[in-house]
C-alpha cells in the first residue's frame, strides 16, 4: 500500500464522519501530484473543496486535476491576505505543518482554528530528513510529535515509523 493510501485509510479510520455525513465546505492546504491525501474522497463525499497551494506549478496541477472546486495560490502563513472564505466546516492541513518554522506553526495554526469548525492536521511523525532538490515550500523545517499536538487540544493517531520518511502523525480538533 502506498503512502497516500495508508494515510487515507488512517483518516477514514479516525474520522469516518468526514466521508459519510453531510457535505460541507473544506479548506485543504497544500496539494500536488504526489501528495493529495483524501482529496478525491472528500469530493466523492460531496464536500465543496477549496485548495490553498503555495507553489504555482502545484496549484496549476490541482486545478487541472479536477480534485478541487476552487484553487487559490498562496502561502498559508498569509491566510488573511488571500481571497478565501472567512469560515469553513473543515480545515485540513495535511503534510504542511513540517514546512513552516517552529516559530510560525502556532500562529498559523491559531489562524486556521479561527477559520474552521474542525481542523485536521497531518505531518511526518517526528523530525524526518527531506529529499534533496525539492522546491522551497516543500522543505522540512520543523518536526511534530503526538504529545505536542495533544497539549494543543488535538486527538492524535500515528502510523509508524517515527523519525523516518513514511511515518505519519495525524491530529484533529473541534474548535
Amino acid at each position: 500500500m502506498d503512502k497516500i493510501a495508508r494515510r487515507e485509510k488512517q483518516m477514514q479510520s479516525c474520522l469516518p464522519w468526514l466521508f459519510k455525513d453531510r457535505p460541507g465546505t473544506v479548506l485543504y492546504i497544500g496539494a500536488n501530484a504526489e501528495m493529495h491525501t483524501a482529496l478525491g474522497l472528500l469530493q466523492q463525499a460531496g464536500h465543496e473543496v477549496t485548495v490553498l497551494e503555495a507553489w504555482p506549478e502545484n496549484a496549476e496541477w490541482v486545478q487541472q486535476s479536477g480534485l478541487a472546486d476552487i484553487v487559490v495560490q498562496g502561502d498559508v502563513r498569509k491566510l488573511d491576505e488571500l481571497p478565501l472564505e472567512d469560515t469553513y466546516d473543515i480545515v485540513i492541513w495535511f503534510h504542511g505543518p513540517e514546512h513552516v518554522e517552529e516559530t510560525e506553526f502556532i500562529p498559523t495554526l491559531n489562524t486556521l482554528e479561527q477559520r474552521g469548525t474542525v481542523v485536521v492536521l497531518g505531518a511526518p511523525w517526528g523530525k524526518t530528513p527531506q529529499q534533496p532538490g525539492v522546491q522551497p515550500f516543500e522543505r522540512h523545517l520543523s518536526g511534530h510529535w503526538p504529545d505536542d499536538w495533544k497539549q494543543l487540544g488535538y486527538a492524535t493517531d500515528t502510523l509508524p515509523p517515527e523519525n523516518v520518511p513514511g511515518g505519519n502523525l495525524m491530529g484533529w480538533k473541534w474548535t
